[in-house]
């Protein structure tokens, strides 16, 4: 006498759910780490937007200057003290608290904020390679522990 069988075992049902169990572990394992990846990516451009700011203030004090007077050719600062066209000395700096600021007849002016932002501003310096043309280089380091370290480096001429 031959036993019709309707339906699955438990063996078979253990399996398939099993199968099904793999599956979303590898799929939703794998959106999760694009999710890191896409944050990281967005605060990588948000760090990067910064630095071009950075570079568009600096470069707009430049063509408005004459001279560096600070630092002196082939020396480095964190500070750049440049002689304008109108004979006022302009001091640009880095204040890792707010951002870039510049002083000019004893008035500070903050021209890129940096504070409340998700990466710090490690390293700035400045390094003249002649009396109208300086190096910038910048350090950016991600607030998280394991934060990524980007490197900047540009060259502004007067």
């Amino acid at each position: 006498m031959k036993r019709q069988s309707k339906g699955f075992t438990v063996l078979e049902l253990t399996i398939i759910v099993g199968i099904i169990g793999l599956i979303f572990s590898i799929v939703f394992g794998s959106t999760s780490s694009t999710k890191k990846k896409s944050s990281q990516m967005v605060e990588k451009g948000m760090a990067l937007s910064m630095i071009k700011r950075v570079f568009k203030a600096i470069q707009q004090e430049m063509k408005q200057s004459e001279e560096i007077i600070i630092p002196k050719i082939n020396d480095n600062s964190k500070y750049l003290l440049l002689k304008s066209k109108s004979q006022i000395p302009v001091l640009l700096g880095f204040d890792l608290k707010t951002g870039l600021f510049k002083t000019k007849n004893g008035t500070k002016t903050l021209l890129v904020k940096t504070s409340q932002q998700k990466f710090d501003l490690s390293y700035i310096r400045f390094i003249a390679k002649s009396k109208s043309q300086v190096e910038l280089y910048l350090k950016v380091r991600m607030k998280k522990p394991d934060g990524a370290l980007v490197e900047f480096f540009d060259v502004f001429n007067l």
